[in-house]
């Protein structure tokens, strides 16, 4: 458990061990509950603030923004939708190989209203860093039907 652990660790796109445990707490809390979103996004905040180009903090921090805006939830759907769409170019500058953070990209910025065609090629991308990347299928397909529902296409 230790050498997979480890492995994991060294995995990681940031080298401010406090940033990546923020990160892995604003994970967990998003995970946990819709009601945990802002406390998730103070969270990546606080990570992105100690390593400003850390991708994978970007990316959720992003989708963060764009789930508070779907639930209904957001104060300033304006505002956070700027400063979500902000923090996922942010984290596609940054993003390399790494399929997590490009999907979650994909996802926000086609929230956001970005290109459908550009999310899905991400999305596509994605898939062939890491064919058997479960999440990135999951999104994927969420990605597809924001596309359509944005278009009109599934509307009703």
């Amino acid at each position: 458990m230790q050498v997979v652990e480890t492995a994991r660790s060294t995995g990681r796109s940031t080298t401010d061990l406090t940033a990546y445990d923020l990160y892995l707490r604003a994970h967990a809390l998003y995970l946990s509950s819709a009601r945990e979103i802002l406390e998730a996004l103070r969270l990546l905040e606080q990570a992105i603030a100690r390593d400003p180009d850390y991708g994978p903090a970007l990316a959720y921090a992003a989708v963060c923004c764009s789930r508070l805006c779907l639930d209904g939830s957001s104060s300033d759907p304006g505002g956070d939708s700027r400063r979500g769409a902000d923090f996922a170019r942010r984290a596609l500058q940054v993003a390399g190989d790494d399929p997590n953070t490009i999907v979650n990209v994909a996802l926000a910025l086609c929230y956001f209203g970005e290109d459908v065609g550009a999310m899905i090629a991400f999305v596509d991308r994605a898939l062939a860093l890491n064919p058997n990347f479960a999440r990135c299928w999951h999104l994927g397909l969420l990605v597809f039907v924001l596309s359509i529902t944005k278009d009109g296409i599934a509307r009703g």
